[in-house]
């Protein structure tokens, strides 16, 4: 079946799909949505997924949103392909156990902590009528009122905000979760490069685009580590990650904004040891 992938160059949701489909050897069809520009609460795309999120595989006449069903999917479809599932049962539990932590907080955590360091300011430099009209388009899409409230509070007060304080100690907890596991083996579900592999990396590498990595790991996730590094020279990394899909002015905007929250980020982390 041909496989179109409706994506974004810095998803984190759309790098864990793009991770998978390397390590799997798929072809794919790439349709890009400039998340950037709003394209994703275009009535065009809105077709495809009600939501105005990415990433979202399309089959033709078939669409799957939500990109850890999606990854279950691409393993199901594809058993002939490089397996990213663990062979024993007990493996299998661990890796939906970290794919389930991402659908339950993970993932909106990264969300709350790239709002109030980057995002915002790239609302903060529109108009008043270029944000009213992207507010107007972003209200067709049928996302969670709330949701949609609390960003709009961290684009208001930014890493001030009580959500980016619980969303850096979810991340710190996470790694030092990850710390643990990788008691038993290099990867997070044990001996095998898995889908919570694909699922977590991408967090990991947001955490470190933003400089934020190296303040939460400190000197105490020498695993960690050396899993992030593992990622990153698997040969799935460079084609999901580099290539068109390394946007430079949006990495530096990133590592420029972090940096300028380094403090306030050394502060939760130094507040909540104590």
């Amino acid at each position: 079946m041909a496989l179109t992938l409706y994506h974004n160059d810095n998803s984190s949701c759309s790098q864990k799909i793009r991770l998978a489909l390397a390590e799997k050897k798929l072809d794919w069809e790439s349709k890009h949505i400039q998340l950037r520009f709003g394209e994703q609460y275009n009535e065009e795309y809105l077709k495809v997924n009600p939501k105005g999120t990415v990433p979202t595989l399309s089959l033709g006449d078939d669409i799957i949103p939500e990109s850890n069903v999606i990854l279950e999917f691409l393993e199901d479809a594809y058993p002939e392909a490089p397996s990213l599932r663990p062979k024993t049962a007990l493996g299998k539990a661990r890796m939906r156990a970290w794919t389930k932590q991402c659908d339950e907080d993970v993932h909106s955590s990264i969300g709350a902590i790239t709002y109030a360091t980057v995002l915002r300011h790239t609302f903060a430099n529109k108009t008043p009528e270029e944000r009213e009209a992207m507010a107007a388009k972003a209200g067709k899409a049928k996302r969670d009122p709330a949701g949609r409230a609390r960003m709009a509070e961290l684009t208001r007060d930014g890493t001030s905000h009580p959500a980016f304080q619980n969303a850096i100690l979810r991340l710190a907890k996470g790694f030092a979760e990850i710390e643990v596991a990788l008691q038993n083996g290099p990867w997070l579900a044990g001996e095998e490069f898995s889908l919570a592999d694909c699922a977590w990396l991408p967090y990991a590498k947001r955490m470190d685009d933003l400089g934020f990595m190296d303040k939460i790991l400190g000197d105490s996730h020498p695993k960690v580590r050396d899993w992030f590094k593992r990622g990153q020279e698997r040969p799935s990394w460079e084609v999901a990650m580099g290539g068109e899909w390394k946007v430079p002015p949006m990495m530096q905007m990133m590592k420029e904004k972090g940096e300028a929250e380094l403090p306030r980020v050394e502060e939760i982390l130094k507040n909540a040891r104590q």
